[in-house]
């Protein structure tokens, strides 16, 4: 799957979280299969217009389908990203997140999916430290 896309927010809150401005943008989406289960995927995104905490982001990952070990509907994947911090955010690093997920397809109706997050550089500040997070996302469809 290939998408090239736009966005325009004109209820956008300005970086001093009070000021309402127009936020737009665009990106480009790949999904590659390069395998009967798996996929490679890379995103960009670029802001074009307003105050945001970061104007560029990237990223690239590969995800692998259940297929692979019986479990048709479940995927596991992982991804890493760079956000770069915009001038008007006052930073001046690159955010590094890496994801590790797996998603676990319960039934028709039901998947959980377990994920980690490294963060590395949050918010483009060189000083802050590292952060990992741990979740569990629920989706349930009727």
């Amino acid at each position: 799957a290939y998408r090239l896309y736009g966005w325009n927010n004109s209820n956008a809150l300005a970086l001093d979280g009070v000021t309402e401005e127009d936020h737009s943008g665009w990106g480009v989406s790949i999904d590659q299969q390069i395998a009967s289960h798996a996929t490679l995927f890379g995103r960009i995104g670029l802001s074009t217009d307003g105050e945001v905490a970061f104007d560029r982001a990237y990223t690239l990952g590969a995800q692998f389908d259940g297929g692979m070990w019986r479990r048709e509907s479940d995927r596991i994947g992982l991804a890493a990203g760079m956000l770069e911090a915009s001038s008007e955010s006052g930073q001046s690093g690159t955010e590094k997140p890496v994801e590790l997920y797996y998603v676990w397809q319960f039934n028709d109706h039901l998947a959980l999916s377990p994920s980690m997050q490294w963060i590395g550089t949050p918010g483009g500040d060189s000083s802050a430290d590292d952060v990992t997070v741990w979740s569990l996302r629920a989706k349930a469809a009727f």
